[in-house]
């Protein structure tokens, strides 16, 4: 009888300590969707930089090309010491211009 006692006693003690961890359980799950939540729109917002970003950098690599095939012209008609050569590279550095240009502010 009195070991029946006890394992009462004992089972009522585990089943507060039970619902006290599932209580706080529940508190946490609570605190973490909310947290989930924000979690959620800070990645929202960090994708949508993310994309504007990669607008901007194709439109940058093709300024580099230009620009360094400009500069390649340019040496190639200060060594040949021809002018119609200098003026494509002119002409590239323009185009890089405007693409680097348009890097910054999209204008198309």
């Amino acid at each position: 009888m009195e070991i029946k006692k006890e394992n009462r006693k004992a089972s009522k003690s585990f089943i507060g300590e039970y619902e006290k961890k599932i209580a706080l359980y529940t508190q946490k799950i609570k605190k973490y969707d909310g947290e989930k939540a924000d979690i959620f729109k800070e990645a929202k917002r960090l994708e949508s930089q993310r994309d504007e970003a990669q607008k901007h950098s194709g439109i940058f690599g093709i300024a580099i090309i230009f620009l360094q095939i400009a500069i390649l012209l340019s040496s190639i008609a200060a060594l040949m010491k021809k002018k119609l050569v200098w003026l494509a590279g002119a002409a590239s550095g323009t185009v890089g211009l405007a693409y680097f240009a348009n890097g910054f502010l999209l204008f198309f």
